[in-house]
This record gives structure tokens, sequence and C-alpha cells, in this order.
């Protein structure tokens, strides 16, 4: 991928804040179709995500790949939401609902046990 197109993705993730505020993904049932689960997704954002990184045509896989991670001596496996192989960068939708506590002890292991795999985490805290 280019340099344009990774300032294009880096851009619309910014925008997409824009886009949460606005709060176009509650009014527009169409946009993430009638299925009130999402499916396969497993949150509104994930989906949303998903839709808008379909309509930049970047590809994407999700919950693609599933990583061991060590928290107090305990082995655990953790899967990334996404996967963007152009890109090679997985990504983590992390939403103000549930354990966020737990959530970041699993990111920060990730990246303590495999320092050469990027991962960027988006919070949706920050478009509400």
């Amino acid at each position: 991928m280019g340099r344009k197109e990774s300032s294009d993705l880096a851009m619309w993730q910014k925008n997409l804040s824009y886009l949460a505020a606005s709060r176009m993904v509650e009014k527009s049932g169409a946009f993430f179709g009638i299925n009130k689960k999402y499916a396969p997704f497993r949150s509104k954002w994930e989906k949303f995500y998903a839709d808008g990184l379909t309509a930049q045509g970047v590809r994407w896989e999700y919950e693609s790949e599933a990583f061991e991670i060590e928290i107090d001596g305990q082995t655990l496996r953790w899967i990334p939401d996404f996967y963007l192989p152009d890109q090679r960068q997985y990504v983590e939708i992390s939403s103000s609902g549930g354990d966020t506590k737990v959530k970041r002890l699993k990111i920060a292991a990730f990246r303590r046990q495999y320092p050469l795999l990027k991962l960027c985490e988006i919070s949706t805290k920050d478009f509400c």
C-alpha cells in the first residue's frame, strides 16, 4: 500500500469519530442491515468499521487469528477484531461497555509479547 492510501486510511479512521458523533450510525437502520445483533459482528461498532473499510476499498479479515497471551501467569487466547492484510495491522475496537480493565490488560499483554506486530486500538468512547 502506498503512502497516499495509508494516509487516506488514517484520515478515514479519524473521520470515523465525526460520523459516530453525528449519530449517523444510529439513525440509519439500513446502514447496518436489519439484523439487530449485527451478525456476524459482535457489536454495531465493528459492523460500522467493517462497512467503512469496505467503502474505502480496504481489504480486511474479521477475527481471523488467535494469539496466546500470558496475564498474571495464566495463558489466554485473544483474537483481535480485525486484520488489515495490506497494512499488516491488527485493529481492536474497544467499546465503553464490558470489562475494559480486562481488555486493556489483554491489549498490553499482546503488545508486550508480540512487539513486531502492529495493533491499532479504536475506542468508541472517543466517538460519542
